[in-house]
């Protein structure tokens, strides 16, 4: 009897304390540091829309005077009249008269956030950046950042910033659908990064 109001009293506190427990869930994997002053921003693939405003914004603030972006696969490829995200991306900088400038890939497109961070890791040989801001979004700050420390071996100092959905914030993130895609599988794709 004591062991089931225990378990009662575990449940209810949980139930209390769900939406701190939930937002504390989502700062787990926010991580942001970025300062003024870097060599350059690059800009992860994916939701272009959110992440080259972010950066076109942290240029704006004094951060970086270069933005570049990755050269990640995309589905759209094959569909002529479907605009990939990189495409997106481009067509968001020209419409600010930002240069677009590309990380280019070693053997193909990027299909993950570790090949975009080995072609940066190739590609800044060739630019002796001492330090870089990447953009990508807020729910994937901390494995973002956790892929470069791992696989470019220190050769440029890199940082990060979020950049915010327009569904939902780290407070709230559970009651809508993209939040939930978003951060549920962040907790497995992290496990994988890390082993």
């Amino acid at each position: 009897m004591k062991k089931i109001l225990l378990l009662l009293l575990f449940i209810s506190l949980l139930f209390l304390f769900r939406e701190k427990l939930l937002e504390g869930y989502a700062n787990l994997f926010i991580f942001e540091n970025a300062t003024k002053g870097a060599d350059a921003i690059l800009v992860l693939g994916g939701r272009n829309e959110t992440r080259v405003d972010k950066a076109i914004e942290l240029l704006k603030d004094g951060y970086s005077s270069q933005i570049y972006l990755t050269s990640p696969i995309d589905i759209a490829d094959k569909y002529s009249f479907i605009q990939t995200q990189r495409e997106i991306g481009e067509m968001i900088l020209e419409y600010h008269n930002i240069p677009i400038q590309k990380i280019p890939y070693r053997e193909k497109p990027a299909a993950s956030t570790k090949d975009e961070v080995l072609d940066f890791c190739e590609y800044q040989k060739t630019q002796g950046w001492e330090r870089v801001i990447v953009v990508t979004d807020q729910f994937h700050t901390r494995r973002a950042y956790f892929a470069f420390w791992k696989y470019c071996d220190g050769r440029a100092d890199i940082e990060i910033a979020g950049a915010e959905s327009r569904i939902y914030t780290p407070q709230n993130w559970w009651k809508s659908e993209q939040g939930l895609l978003d951060f549920i599988p962040e907790f497995f794709k992290f496990l994988i990064y890390i082993f």
